[in-house]
């Protein structure tokens, strides 16, 4: 079917008759657009119920998402195709939305009921000939001009080409529209575009349109408006622009400005080419990544940027965005790893900020769900990560001085798991929750988590060393003796090692009994749907989980020792046959549809490349490269080839943590890039995939540029750092210079 709706109405006087945007032909409705409100009988006489639009759908085959966003405001522009087009949604549909304000999609600001997405949509006249998108000619893109994330969509209009470009300003809740008409004709033709603003009426009770001012605008709970350039024609919530005439060959253009909670007129203060060079200069400063694969570039940046995109300028993110509308800290410690791996100090640094101020309560409970739970279902591991992450933080950044400021937070945070209800004699935490949120609900007893040692003594041994910075030395003596007895308890204790037959384990009981499967306690809850693997399975396996990888993910156990090796091998029995991707544990215990997980996925990746698994490395990375969600760099949480239960489960969303991790796949992983234990330096151990022969990056280092040059080579040759040998070892890689200067570091790979 054409998706095009012509429609007649006294719109503006330089159009005349109009297309209403996000319209099929052959329909003519009235200049509203909107259905009745009325209820509709159905064939039996009953009252039909009322439905959102179906862009409220989420996770439907053939959708893609294009993020965008600065801190001040997300955009999501929706690309359908295939079962999604099918089902009604809109082919290139715009969604926007406050980042301190968590959103599902039917909350975005230009989410209408009725209409969804359609009438964001962009229509153009050529001439006396009129013009919509082509659903099945349209393409859209990432790409960067200048180093800008911007995302392109084209379509045929005619003999005509269409262009839109859509980028955000790096400081202002900003996003320019650059609509284009190219013309390959040899005759001149007159152009003009229209659109609309139905702003979303959940959100929005007051329209304006503001003829002084060229600008649309809304109120309610927040404040949207969008003008252009040149100056358009308004009428009511239609919008359109007279570009001029577009001779022949060549173009004609005009610029949508869509601002969020500000007006025109305290935007428009900076010029356009100004916030184009400021992006540009934004963009120029982070770490970036250059293969001779397009798509692992891609990859790449989109995880990077939309990192950036995610989390509000206050350091708040939603877990998955669409989706849970709530704040977990280990989601933001992995969140914050990465902004730090990848350069983004100031975002990094607000994150810490976030983490310490408002994920931590007054007692060392850290967030999840965004709700403290105190008592044997608490997160520890989330203790742990934060510990991390913050040394880490300073590691990269060199920056002690927001380390003091949180100090206080900190010690809570590293001393909550020493206390006496949560440490056991055998010197590990216990818990009655585990890695990825099963409790004793699902049939979780309490004990001892791998993927929670791991993590606590991890962040234990490094806050150690961070106290040691700051002046703490009672501090860093407890932590350091704690920490690493809960490591050495974790791989070596005759009772509680959490090692078996060759191989970490999942879980062990206060006994030093294995905790080998789950038998759940609430089935037909919110928490154990009655449909779910778990429910069904009555008695589900524990093992293998990806969380037995944590010990390697650290550097607690060496990726390539008979230890890690044999795990590995479990682990990759996990591997999602029908989807892709990994499971996060064996399915028969899992309480949501199993699938492919993202964030699990790229630890994975992370592990394999350490391990040197380069097959292994390029099945991950081939996934990421063609699963629904790659062409657009935006992937769900889970890719299951069965519904999820929703409800009570939410609806699929666009995880953060995600991005975080792909974004540590290549920083951590591929380059190996991780600082040494003084802190003042990098260590620098890259694994290639399998048919990748080169690999370049630009990393941050403190106040340093570190250029790296990665490739095979047929002899052996010397690694480099500006020119002078460096000692390069086959398991630990090479060690910069310390002190580190800027410079350039060259490693062959045999």
């Amino acid at each position: 079917m054409d998706r095009r709706r012509f429609i007649t109405t006294a719109a503006t006087g330089s159009v005349g008759a109009a297309w209403l945007p996000g319209a099929a032909r052959g329909e003519v409705r009235p200049d509203s657009g909107a259905p009745s409100a009325s209820p509709q009988a159905n064939g039996a006489g009953e009252r039909t119920m009322q439905r959102l639009h179906p862009d409220a759908q989420t996770d439907l085959a053939g959708v893609e998402y294009f993020v965008l966003g600065n801190g001040h405001l997300i955009a999501a522009i929706q690309h359908a195709t295939g079962a999604a087009l099918a089902m009604g949604q809109t082919p290139l549909g715009l969604m926007l939305w406050d980042p301190h304000h968590f959103a599902r999609k039917w909350s975005t600001y230009t989410f209408h009921p009725e209409w969804g997405l359609k009438r964001g949509m962009v229509t153009v006249r050529a001439g006396d000939e009129m013009f919509a998108v082509d659903p099945q000619s349209l393409t859209v893109r990432r790409v960067y001009p200048d180093g800008v994330p911007v995302v392109e969509a084209q379509w045929p209009a005619g003999p005509y080409r269409v262009t839109e470009r859509y980028w955000m300003a790096a400081d202002a809740p900003l996003l320019l529209r650059e609509v284009t008409l190219h013309n390959p004709t040899a005759q001149a033709v007159p152009v003009a575009f229209t659109t609309t603003l139905y702003a979303n009426h959940v959100l929005f009770s007051a329209h304006h349109t503001d003829h002084d001012a060229g600008a649309l605008r809304a109120d309610g709970y927040a404040h949207l408006e969008l003008f252009a350039d040149p100056v358009p024609t308004l009428n009511t919530r239609y919008l359109t622009v007279d570009a001029g005439t577009a001779p022949p060959r060549g173009t004609a253009a005009a610029r949508l400005h869509y601002a969020a909670n500000t007006r025109k007129e305290a935007v428009t203060t900076v010029a356009v080419p100004a916030r184009w060079e400021r992006a540009s200069a934004y963009w120029d400063q982070f770490a970036a990544v250059q293969t001779p694969e397009p798509d692992l570039d891609q990859l790449y940046r989109a995880a990077r940027d939309n990192l950036r995109a995610a989390i509000s300028d206050e350091g708040r993110f939603d877990a998955s965005m669409w989706q849970y509308n709530m704040e977990w800290l280990v989601d933001a410690a992995g969140v914050l790893l990465a902004a730090t791996r990848t350069g983004q100090f100031d975002l990094a640094g607000t994150l810490l900020d976030h983490l310490c101020t408002h994920l931590v309560d007054d007692e060392g409970y850290t967030m999840h769900a965004s709700r403290y739970r105190p008592g044997p279902g608490t997160e520890l591991n989330q203790n742990g990560a934060l510990l991390g992450a913050a040394w880490t933080y300073w590691a990269w950044t060199g920056d002690l001085e927001r380390i003091e400021r949180h100090w206080p937070t900190l010690q809570r945070v590293a001393e909550l798991p020493l206390r006496p209800d949560y440490l056991h004699e055998s010197g590990l935490v216990k818990a009655s929750i585990e890695l990825f949120e099963r409790d004793a609900s699902a049939g979780v007893l309490p004990g001892f988590d791998v993927a929670h040692q791991a993590t606590v003594a991890w962040g234990l041994e490094k806050a150690a060393d961070l106290a040691r910075e700051v002046g703490d030395a009672d501090s860093a003596e407890r932590w350091k003796t704690a920490g690493t007895r809960m490591r050495e308890t974790m791989l070596h204790d005759p009772t509680y090692a959490l090692v078996e037959d060759g191989r970490l384990i999942k879980r062990r009981l206060p006994d030093g009994r294995r905790q080998a499967t789950l038998v759940p306690e609430a089935v037909g809850s919110d928490l154990i749907p009655a449909d779910s693997e778990l429910a069904r399975a009555g008695t589900a396996r524990l093992d293998p989980d990806v969380g037995t990888l944590w010990p390697m993910l650290f550097g607690q156990v060496d990726p390539q020792s008979t230890l890690a090796q044999t795990t590995i091998a479990d682990v990759k029995t996990l591997w999602n046959d029908a989807t892709g991707g990994y499971l996060r544990y064996h399915p028969s215990g899992d309480p949501d549809a199993p699938g492919g997980w993202t964030f699990p996925t790229a630890i994975v990746g992370q592990v394999l490349a350490r391990a040197g698994d380069t097959e292994g490395v390029r099945r991950v990375l081939d996934w990421f490269t063609s699963v629904q969600g790659a062409r657009g760099g935006a992937y769900f949480e889970i890719y299951s080839d069965a519904p999820r239960p929703v409800p009570p489960l939410p609806p699929m969303g666009l995880i953060v943590w995600g991005w975080a991790e792909i974004a540590s796949l290549f920083v951590s992983g591929l380059l190996g890039a991780t600082p040494t234990p003084s802190g003042t330096t990098l260590r620098l151990d890259p694994h290639l995939p399998t048919g990748l022969d080169t690999l370049e990056a630009t990393l941050r280092y403190r106040s340093h540029q570190i250029d790296v040059q990665v490739m095979r080579t047929a002899t052996p040759q010397p690694a480099t750092f500006d020119s002078d040998d460096l000692d390069y070892d086959p398991v630990n890689g090479v060690v910069l210079p310390d002190p580190l200067r800027s410079g350039t570091v060259v490693i062959p790979l045999p």
